[in-house]
């Protein structure tokens, strides 16, 4: 990971964002090995290989095959014969005895012990190693093998963390969140997998059909398409079959249009590869083949994910780049790149030039650099690449045209001084304006009611929801209630999302009808929205029905995550609204159980306590979290400023000071942050400090909140 903060740790780890199946039911609880046995409707690879050899065969070896193996398998890359890595005063050694693989690693209290090392996790260009910690939970080292050829700085292990030293304690640590299989990610690297999560124990039972990404990871099981077939009562469709469609170069045009067959979706095929491919957390079981937002509520275009003008920041999985293309647009799927089973792509820019005439782009004409250059290639400016996990460089699937006009304007990355470092924007940008002309305006340059309303992907378009102005700008409303109706189910999304900006008889009016959306991600951010709302002039007896039913839905999706702080938190604000205060206590307190790091169910707890004058106690609870996160780390801002509203509250302004003066620091864009440190300074008599503040925010913070788990992807 290239740049991994805490943000990111509570997105993968806390969030769950990369989600995990329908718990099984709990039985005895071992250790981290999952247990044997094929859930029903599974027949397994073997089975699918003996009507589909050449498919099982490009499969065999492929990333999907090497998703995860048995430590004791071939599939091991690195060795484990007394080899010991030190850094930062701590060795580690991989061992072997009778067969079974250890390591013998820092553990959660300081000391050095050894653990078991199950399985493998990953194979190219890196492979880690889970480690089993007990009660069923696995954790991914923060060392990892890097697969590479030698002489491309490969066969060695090496810090997934770099130079930093992360303590123990640190839910970077791999025996935190960070390393944590269970949350983060076992749902994408097996298939049919249940984690058997028991809430009384704390602890889980891990099965699965395979260990890999195996061929009913994408087709859905295959017990029913198999007794079709030897019934002689034909083939039923499987999920991610892939069509027979073809590009075609009109006459004089220099690139392909599909030709799709009668009935084609192309959008089924993606929404396939999409539950593993994005940031998103899972929101009911899934299986393949369904659309995408009945199982999954995926993170849109938000910042520390993705730089300003769309390209990938974090780890984000393709999809979200990908939706942002014109390749998505003219209905490109994934596999008219990639091979579906070897995943391979043996050529780049071959591919390409399927589709793009190769006469007309690949000519210095077109991309200015010598024939042959890296500069010449397709996808080093149309890809650029970034690095995660200190070796693995990944691509930005949104296929888009150099801005270094953009880069100049918005900090972010351009593909021209990727390349040539040594030069400015500024310098790319008059290269690229004399070669290619004036750029076309580019989104960033609308205001977000424009971007919404726009000629725009709908991803784009539901991400400007979150940008639009406060609930007293009657265009920005207007514009929320349109979004409502969109014939995007992302945007109808993203406008649930924010159905509680709303005045309640509009809100019911608006979000209503969103409980009746043929699509379960955009129902359940209606009824959050709706939760707890008072009777209305417009609410019909019908719909308060429909409510309870969609109520019920939402209540099955938050019990899929009860194993993480993010979804008890979830519980927690859901019981909030309904009024269930002790309900709401007792998720926000498992919670912290589970995660003592996680700001938002401190932020929470503790304005819940406040509700209840019980502010001594959200003091405790406020410090206790502060202690655990540290005092300058960006996240510790919702925990500075609640604390400080609270000592204000208790009329202990003074004490207040620090803590107001440091969330503004860590939240130097949050209008909000500063108006009350600018209040608190007033309040104790340094007005000359206070006056900047007042005056830059004083009228401009919107109204207040609580602090929410973070929702951003995996």
């Amino acid at each position: 990971m290239s740049g991994v903060g805490w943000w990111l740790v509570w997105a993968l780890a806390a969030a769950g964002l990369l989600g995990c199946g329908p718990d099984s039911d709990p039985a005895a609880r071992g250790g981290g090995r999952a247990s044997s046995g094929r859930p029903a409707g599974y027949v397994g690879t073997e089975r699918c290989a003996g009507c589909h050899a050449e498919q099982a065969a490009a499969w065999r070896g492929s990333d999907h095959d090497l998703a995860m193996a048995d430590a004791s398998s071939p599939a091991l890359a690195a060795p484990f014969a007394g080899e010991a890595h030190e850094a930062h005063g701590i060795t580690t050694t991989f061992l072997t005895r009778q067969g079974q693989r250890y390591v013998e690693a820092e553990a959660a209290d300081g000391s050095l012990r050894e653990f078991p090392v199950p399985y493998t996790f990953g194979a190219r260009p890196l492979q880690q190693v889970l480690v089993d910690r007990g009660a069923g939970r696995l954790a991914a080292l923060h060392l990892a093998w890097d697969t590479r050829p030698a002489a491309e700085g490969g066969g060695r292990w090496f810090s997934l963390r770099g130079e930093e030293r992360v303590a123990p304690g640190d839910p970077l640590h791999w025996t935190g969140p960070a390393g944590d299989w269970n949350v983060q990610c076992a749902d994408c690297h097996s298939t049919g997998l249940s984690l058997g999560w028991d809430e009384a124990t704390r602890s889980y039972e891990p099965h699965w059909a395979e260990i890999d990404v195996a061929c009913e990871a994408c087709h859905g099981p295959g017990a029913r398409h198999v007794t079709r077939v030897e019934t002689g009562r034909g083939s039923d469709d499987l999920a991610a079959r892939k069509a027979p469609r073809q590009w075609a170069f009109a006459e004089n045009d220099p690139i392909a249009r599909r030709v799709p067959p009668a009935g084609d979706d192309a959008t089924a095929e993606v929404e396939v590869c999409a539950p593993c491919h994005s940031r998103r957390s899972r929101i009911a079981p899934a299986h393949p083949g369904e659309p995408f937002l009945d199982g999954y509520d995926p993170a849109l275009l938000e910042r520390g994910l993705y730089f300003p003008d769309g390209q990938i920041r974090e780890e984000v999985y393709v999809w979200g780049s990908f939706l942002q293309s014109r390749m998505h647009a003219q209905g490109v799927t994934c596999s008219d790149c990639h091979d579906p089973h070897s995943l391979e792509i043996a050529e780049p820019d071959a591919v390409c030039a399927g589709c793009h005439r190769p006469e007309v782009f690949a000519t210095p004409g077109h991309h200015q650099h010598p024939e042959g250059s890296e500069g010449a290639s397709c996808v080093a400016c149309h890809m650029p690449a970034r690095t995660y996990m200190g070796i693995d460089a990944r691509r930005d699937h949104g296929f888009r045209i150099p801005r270094p006009d953009l880069a100049g304007a918005l900090g972010t990355p351009d593909a021209c001084t990727g390349c040539h470092a040594d030069r400015s924007p500024a310098w790319a940008s008059a290269a690229a304006g004399r070669w290619w002309g004036e750029p076309e305006p580019h989104w960033t340059s609308m205001a977000p009611v424009e971007r919404v309303r726009g000629d725009l992907p709908p991803w784009i378009r539901a991400s400007a929801l979150a940008e639009l102005p406060g609930s007293g700008n009657p265009r920005a409303m207007a514009t929320l209630v349109e979004a409502s109706r969109d014939p995007s189910a992302l945007v109808r999304l993203a406008s649930a999302r924010l159905g509680e900006a709303l005045e309640p008889d509009a809100r019911w009016q608006v979000m209503s009808p969103l409980l009746r959306d043929p699509r379960r991600a955009v129902r359940l951010e209606a009824a959050r929205s709706l939760a707890g709302l008072g009777p209305t002039a417009s609410r019909r007896e019908e719909d308060a029905l429909l409510q309870e039913e969609v109520m019920e839905e939402l209540e099955a999706s938050l019990a899929l995550v009860r194993d993480r702080p993010a979804g008890l938190v979830q519980r927690g604000d859901l019981a909030r609204r309904l009024g269930q205060h002790d309900q709401a206590e007792r998720a926000y307190r498992l919670a912290l159980e589970l995660g003592p790091w996680f700001v938002p169910a401190a932020v929470n707890l503790a304005d819940l306590l406040r509700l209840e004058r019980r502010d001594e106690e959200g003091e405790q609870v406020l410090r206790a979290c502060l202690e655990r996160v540290g005092p300058t780390l960006p996240e510790s801002a919702a925990l500075h400023q609640a604390l400080g509203l609270l000592l204000i509250r208790g009329e202990r302004h003074t004490d207040a000071v620090p803590h107001l003066a440091q969330a503004a620091k860590l939240r130097p864009l949050d209008p909000r942050a500063g108006l009350l440190y600018g209040l608190v300074l007033e309040a104790v008599g340094r007005h000359e400090e206070a006056r900047p503040y007042l005056e830059r925010y004083g009228g401009n913070t919107g109204p207040p909140r609580r602090e929410e788990p973070p929702q951003d992807a995996k």
